[in-house]
């Protein structure tokens, strides 16, 4: 019988969007993450990329500990705040 993972245990990191690529396949081996920081409401804006990035390699470690350049969040942040995401 063929089943459907659930989380990200067994899953690969890839690109989505054009221009963009991984040299080589990465694999999770966790199947969650969490991530948790207390900030206020008023900070979340000027703090965005810090905030963006702090979380998401929270996310990318458990695909092989990689780490992606800190100019990838920055743009990708930036093409989907004006809205080309």
């Amino acid at each position: 019988m063929w089943s459907i993972p659930k989380g990200l245990s067994g899953r690969l990191l890839s690109v989505a969007a054009r221009g963009r690529r991984l040299a080589w396949e990465r694999k999770c081996e966790e199947d969650e993450v969490t991530w948790r920081k207390r900030v206020r409401l008023g900070m979340i804006g000027s703090d965005l990329p810090s905030l963006v990035e702090e979380a998401s390699n929270e996310l990318f470690m458990l695909f092989e500990y990689w780490r992606p350049d800190p100019t990838v969040f920055r743009s990708v942040l930036n093409e989907f705040l004006n809205s080309r995401v």
